[in-house]
Order: C-alpha cells, then structure tokens, then sequence
C-alpha cells in the first residue's frame, strides 16, 4: 500500500492561496452589491392578535383545497385522453375530424382567392400603363426598330404592332438580337427570310457591366468568329448606324430623328440603347419588366432613342409565356406545367444529353433526376420539384439549353409577299440597303464558322397577339367585379383600466397593459377576417338566395310526397 502524499506547503505558496482566496470573495461581495439577490420571506401566517383569524384559516384552507381538487381534474382529464387515444375512432369522430379540417382548408382557399384578386388588380393596372406607354413611342418616333430574340424571332414578332407603325406613317426596322445563341447559318437563313419584309439586321448586344465605355467591334457579319460572339463586347452597332444615318441623310433632316425600340419582354431592348450609347443609360437585367415607363436617350445632336416596356399582348395561357421569357419565372405558379410543355419542343434524348442524366419517362421523374444532381433536396431527402423545374425554366431562357428555330418555307400568302416586296422596295431607296448587303455578299466566300456549343432545332411558337386598349379594360373591369366586398370597420369596445394603474410607480403595468390591449385589437380584427371569409365561402358553397328564404319552404323539391294508397 502506497505512501499518502504530504499537505505539507511552503509558506509562499500557502500565502499565495489565502491571497488569492480574499480577491474572490471580495470579487464576489462587490457583485453582490451592484446585482442584490432578494430572497423570498417565509410566509409568518396568521397572527394570533388578528380579528376574525379562525375564518381566515377557514378560507385559505377551502382555497387549498380547491387547487388540490383542481389538479386532480385536470390529471384525471389527462388520463381518460390517453385512454381515447388508445382506443379505435368511430364514425362519427372521422366525420367530425374532416369537418375541421374541411373548414380550414376553405378559409386559406378564400385568403388565397382575395391575395390573387389583389395581384391580378395591379397587373391589370400595369398592363394599361404598359400599354400608353408603348403608343406614345410609336408616335413620337420616326423610325421604330423592333426587337427580336434571334433563337426564335417569329414568336416575337408582333403583326400589330408593325400594323400601326406602318398606319402612321413610320419606318420599321427590325434587329435580329442575341445571334452568340444561335448557328451562323441559321442567322443567314433568318435573315433572307425577314428582309423579304423589312429591313433587317443581325445584332449582339453588350453584357459588360461598366456603367461607361462600352465596348464595340467593327467585325462583318461572315467574319465574326466563335471568339467575338462569346465576348461581351457589341457587334452590329456600326451596320446600325450606318443605316440610321442613311435614313437622315437620304430625306434631308436637318433635326434630330427620334428612334424607338421596341419589342416583347426581355427580348433586350434596353441592351441595344446601351450598346447604341456606350454607357448604361437604361437600367437592364434577366427579369422581365425592367423598364418600366418609356426613357429617353440622346445619342448624338442627330439620333435621338426611345426606350419602351414590353409589348402588352394578349392574355394566353401561361406556359407559351414563360418559355418566350415574357413572365417573371419566381411569379410563376405551376413549373411543372412548363417543363411538361418545354418537353413537347426537346425531345427526351436531347434532355438526357444536356444534362448528362439517364432515361426518363415522366416529367416528375426527370424532375426528380435533375433535382437530386443539382442538390435540390428538401427535409428527409425529398427532391424538390419545384425548384428543379424552375432551374429547367431559367436555364432555357438565359441560354445555357440552346435552341433555335428555322425560318418558314414561304410567306404565308401571295398577296402579303407583294405587300412586303412593296415596303421593301420603298425603305431600301431610304435607307440604302444594298450597300450594306454588297459588304456582306463580297466576305460570303471567307467565312470558315463552325459552331462549338450543341444547340438544338425546335418547332416556332409563332407570332404574338398585341392587346387592344378596349381589351385591356374589359379584363381590369372583370377583376374589379370580382373583389370581395370590404366589410365595414366596428368599434373596438374599450374596457377601463383596474384601479392600481392610478398608483403611482406602477409605469410599467401601465405600458404591459398598453401592450396587451394592442394585442387583443389586432386578435379581434383577425377574427372579425376569418369569420366573414368563413360565412362568404359558406354561402357560396351551399348557393343559398336571401331572396328564396324568405318564401315558404318547399317540400316537393327535396322530398318525393306521393302517397301509396
């Protein structure tokens, strides 16, 4: 068995801990000083001298006795619920259960109805707005050049509007956008196709994000390489002007021309003003709506820009709209209706390349496929279906699926071609056209372009439909019939306050109690809500009329009254 050690110290090392225990303890009374710890009297009873002692031990004694038979109730309560718990439902608690549950659901169904009533209001509103907009571009413009996204420029072409612009005596010019997205060739074929109608241009706007000196590069169309287009430099701009500057010259203006740009959403109108510019002067981005009123850019003392929203059209269903990037992909309600229509454009082989999964049959399961390779995964690894789908949505508008369309055999009739033969006739004297094919016909032969990037040929979506102002009041008419009706605010009956508010140095019951009635307002007004919500959808579901109420009951219409003799 082992020696004990000593406890045997040094006398420095025991006046060190002596020392070290007095700062403690000193510590610790001065913090008891700033922060003193109240400790609860014991209760001193009844005083024997108190009058009438023996009811008041009565009294406390009964109250006693009331908590004890209190807590009882509540354990016995506790312990029969278990005990339900435990035993099978009948019938009637199943029916009883799915009537709540029935109730529930109608009263978020109505709250959604009245949010969606309020949203459909304020597009209605912008859509009318858009509207003014984009007429008072068309008139104060002299030339207007429509914009079109280059993977699929007839679903962006909008015959009214070119309607009106020729109604009114203008120029329309069209600019064939984003051609980086799509083969060379089948910007050629676009090309030849839409000239036999307007003008036509290829264009590449800039995506640099300096707000200043944006860059440009003088490149020929059959000259532009892989390199160029992938840049983030502009091209086409100096074709632009050139033709811009013929129109000015070739009528003799001596003022400014005023030119205005327009076009569907997102199409990247605002992108040509600024490449036009060399600086941001319009605000620009993926989402669609951007521009919000029109905007006015002076580009030199001869050449005048006007900005436009998108193109108000027609409404539609909302699938065709998303795809063409009209419509803000997060306000989007069913995803999954998109990708089914996306797939009916992409065939499943091509989808399996792009995104390097397996086979697929379902559009949930490619959904399900595409969510767990980018890591869309919700709480207990369930894909996330709707986040997959509007991955697929964002990747087929940005450009990384790419796409393109061929352009149609023909013109869709004989007497349309000769229409557009005549309005090509006429705006190539003004704005001298044919220099500006000869440049392009003399590189013809030097042009050595393949495309690196896979792209995918898909059917067009055709054009689009421009709303009429008559139309758009019709629409915002039946949604404001449809706005639930406000109900009218009731008095919030006041109760006073107790009497020990009055004393002084109570400031703080003063203030909790503020609070609690500020509390019990805002109870009551959900309530009075969800109430009227509750009564509307019951009355709407039941279809009762006030009117047949009052009439007396008959029995023949819900009973069979035949009596068998």
């Amino acid at each position: 068995m082992g020696k004990k050690p000593s406890k045997r110290l040094t006398l420095k090392k025991k006046y060190k801990i002596e020392k070290k225990v007095k700062q403690h303890h000193k510590k610790e009374r001065r913090e008891a000083k700033k922060n003193p710890k109240k400790k609860n009297r014991k209760d001193p009873g009844v005083p024997n001298s108190l009058p009438f002692r023996e009811q008041i031990l009565q009294e406390v004694a009964l109250k006693k006795q009331q908590l004890e038979e209190e807590k009882e109730k509540k354990r016995e309560e506790a312990k029969q619920r278990k005990l339900a718990a435990k035993e099978p439902k009948t019938l009637e608690q199943f029916a009883k259960e799915a009537a709540d549950k029935d109730t529930i659901f109608e009263s978020l169904e109505v709250s959604e109805k009245e949010a969606a009533s309020k949203g459909s209001i304020a597009n209605e509103r912008s859509r009318r707005f858009f509207f003014k907009e984009f007429k008072k571009v068309i008139i104060a413009a002299d030339v207007v050049i429509q914009v079109l996204d280059a993977r699929d420029p007839l679903a962006c072409r909008c015959k009214e509007v070119e309607q009106q612009v020729i109604d009114n005596g203008k120029k329309l010019v069209l600019l064939l956008n984003k051609i980086d997205l799509v083969p060379k060739e089948n910007v050629f074929a676009w090309l030849e196709y839409l000239r036999k109608e307007f003008p036509t241009l290829p264009f590449k706007g800039s995506t640099q994000h300096q707000k200043a000196n944006l860059g440009k590069r003088k490149v020929k169309l059959k000259k532009i390489q892989v390199q160029t287009l992938e840049s983030s430099l502009a091209v086409g701009v100096d074709n632009l002007m050139r033709l811009l500057g013929n129109y000015s010259r070739n009528n003799d203006m001596k003022t400014a021309i005023t030119i205005g740009v327009v076009g569907i959403p997102n199409v990247g109108k605002s992108s040509v003003i600024n490449s036009l510019k060399r600086s941001r002067a319009c605000n620009v981005g993926s989402v669609p709506g951007v521009t919000r009123s029109m905007q006015e850019v002076q580009l030199d003392s001869k050449l005048r820009l006007l900005d436009s929203p998108g193109v108000v059209i027609q409404k539609q269903e909302q699938t065709g709209l998303v795809l063409r990037n009209c419509v803000n992909m997060y306000e989007v309600q069913d995803p999954e209706a998109v990708v089914e229509a996306l797939l009916k454009k992409v065939t499943r082989e091509k989808m399996m390349i792009i995104y390097n999964i397996r086979a697929f049959e379902t559009v949930r399961e490619l959904l399900a496929i595409v969510a767990y390779k980018k890591g869309f995964i919700k709480k207990g690894g369930i894909p996330n279906l709707t986040q997959a789908a509007k991955s697929i949505i964002e990747d087929w508008n940005s450009g990384r699926i790419r796409y393109y369309t061929n352009p149609p055999a023909s013109l869709e009739s004989n007497v349309q071609s000769s229409e557009s033969a005549s309005i090509v006739s006429s705006f190539s004297k003004e704005f001298d056209i044919d220099s500006l094919l000869d440049s392009e016909k003399e590189t013809l032969q030097k042009m050595d372009y393949e495309v690196e990037a896979p792209t995918i040929c898909v059917d067009t979506s055709g054009p689009m439909e421009l709303a009429s102002e008559e139309q758009l009041e019709q629409e915002a008419s039946v949604v404001v019939e449809n706005r639930p009706a406000v109900k009218p605010r009731e008095p919030v009956q006041y109760k006073p306050p107790p009497p020990s508010t009055e004393i002084e140095g109570n400031q703080t019951v003063n203030r909790d109690l503020k609070t609690h009635l500020k509390s019990l307002k805002k109870q009551r007004k959900k309530t009075m809500k969800l109430d009227q919500s509750l009564a509307e959808a019951a009355l709407e579901a039941m279809d009762l009329d006030v009117n047949e109420l009052k009439g007396d009951y008959d029995f023949k219409q819900h009973f069979d009254m035949d009596t068998k003799t």
